[in-house]
């Protein structure tokens, strides 16, 4: 990546990579000392050739462009350049929610009620400007997130809140057509709403549950659908109500259970009217006033934000700081972004984290049976505890029982072992591609499978090939109809500050 980006961004800092890209901490000089820090979301080239991802980017800055709120940072600019598409975006300097809640459960704090409250009343007030949002054609559009969750979540050292990560949002508006694909759904394993497992359209009651779910986990720590396999979390948020906050901790108010067991409802029209109604049944159980509350969560952030490097073995802010101090130049950081984890685990760099490879590959595996009947395009992606999975796209029959499913998630987790191996014997091609997907075609009554691996520029690698032989080897179940389905694989890596 050049020093100098689309003409006028200096890159100074790397943040983070994924499949899909890299993250950079850049400046905006100008003139008479003028300088205001950056973040550059950077697609990958070979991405941006994929008609459906460069989509989706193109996409999501075109809803930023429309979104004008405090608590949802600024697109200031869109472009390409080499091939790739870049997004700048406005820069937050502190860390996710996900991070804040591990170092809380790492040191077993709990966050107080009222900072629960008023952080998630702020991000519900930018749903609910989403939700109406007025275009300039005077027509109301309706944006929903379908991603809530402490990863999109960003708080800063003033102990502000910020809803990010609109990549996946659904537009649906007046004479506007559904700006998704008809049939394809995207959320996060845990976080999803029910609905959206049933195969019914993205609405604004969707981010309503995804936020239910965000405040129980801040008010407990815990992950509300949590189980050892993907299929029983699955059948959790699909059937089972989580427990009420009263039981994790005893300074709950009287009626707030009642209040988060109504967003909670697994049918949308047992929820509350809107997220705007969510928030102000939630205002109702603050004991302090918002300037006492924000007073508190600053002092509180200051303090965590200094310990939790050393807790999680994540990036300090101070080396962003330095970084944005230090000049022109582009300084990559070796330490790279941990996925969030429930248990912090320190290992040398350049090896893969085995917990972390396993818990991607059962977290976003869903199966599909071929057959003549109606299928939805399901995608689901996203988080457990220690995992962070990419967004899948596979189908996947409303009707069809998940006995399958958890079989098919038993084959890999057994056979996962293999994935690790290819990235730990070819970590060089890891840490410039850490995903894959795997793409598997099952004909009926064999054993094996055909798989394929996406990026492409991945399927041409050493660690490509290592892949695809690991998946041909798995020996799956019989089945009498042909089977495909898809499955994400990341590879984790952590340092020893």
């Amino acid at each position: 990546m050049p020093s100098l980006v689309l003409g006028r961004y200096r890159v100074l800092h790397h943040l983070a990579s994924g499949g899909m890209g890299q993250v950079l901490l850049a400046r905006m000089d100008g003139e008479a000392g003028f300088s205001r820090p950056v973040v550059l979301k950077v697609m990958r080239p070979e991405m941006a050739t994929s008609e459906e991802g460069s989509r989706l980017f193109q996409r999501e800055a075109q809803i930023l462009s429309r979104l004008q709120h405090p608590a949802i940072p600024n697109i200031l600019d869109f472009g390409s350049e080499n091939g790739a598409h870049i997004m700048v975006l406005e820069y937050v300097h502190g860390y996710s929610m996900a991070s804040w809640l591990n170092y809380r459960f790492a040191t077993r704090k709990l966050i107080s009620v009222d900072v629960c409250l008023a952080i998630m009343r702020r991000v519900l007030d930018a749903l609910a400007y989403a939700h109406h949002l007025e275009m300039t054609d005077a027509i109301e559009t309706e944006v929903v997130h379908r991603d809530v969750s402490p990863d999109n979540i960003l708080l800063d050292r003033s102990g502000h809140a910020y809803l990010v990560d609109f990549g996946i949002a659904s537009v649906n508006g007046h004479n506007r057509a559904r700006s998704t694909v008809s049939g394809a759904f995207r959320g996060k394993l845990g976080y999803a709403a029910p609905e959206l497992l049933r195969g019914e359209p993205a609405l604004a009651a969707c981010d309503q549950y995804s936020a239910a779910v965000t405040l129980l986990e801040m008010l407990s720590l815990e992950l509300p659908f949590h189980a050892p396999s993907p299929a029983e979390t699955l059948r959790r948020m699909a059937s089972e109500m989580p427990p009420p906050p009263s039981r994790f901790r005893n300074d709950i108010p009287a009626g707030l259970d009642e209040v988060m067991m109504k967003a909670l409802a697994k049918y949308p029209s047992e929820r509350f009217e809107s997220v705007h109604d969510f928030a102000r049944a939630l205002a109702r159980f603050q004991r302090a006033h918002d300037e006492e509350i924000w007073h508190e969560l600053r002092g509180t952030v200051e303090r965590d934000f200094e310990e939790m490097p050393a807790v999680l073995s994540i990036e300090p802010l101070g080396a962003r700081e330095a970084a944005l101090e230090r000049g022109p130049g582009t300084t990559l950081t070796t330490h790279p972004t941990v996925a969030p984890q429930r248990k912090p685990k320190k290992v040398a760099r350049g090896w893969l984290m085995a917990a972390g490879i396993g818990l991607v590959l059962l977290g976003a595996l869903l199966y599909s049976t071929l057959s003549r009947r109606p299928s939805q395009v399901v995608v689901v992606g996203g988080t457990q505890r220690g995992a962070s999975a990419p967004l899948v796209a596979t189908e996947l029959p409303l009707a069809e029982p998940p006995k399958l499913e958890a079989t098919l998630g038993d084959v890999l987790a057994r056979d996962g072992k293999q994935f690790e191996n290819c990235f730990a014997r070819h970590v060089d091609q890891a840490e410039k591609m850490p995903e894959a997907i795997l793409r598997f075609s099952v004909r009926p009554n064999s054993p094996h499978a055909q798989v394929s691996i996406q990026p492409e520029v991945l399927s041409k690698s050493a660690l490509g090939t290592c892949l695809r032989s690991a998946a041909e080897a798995i020996s799956l179940p019989l089945q009498d109809k042909s089977l495909s389905f898809r499955v994400p694989v990341r590879a984790k890596f952590d340092a020893v500050p």
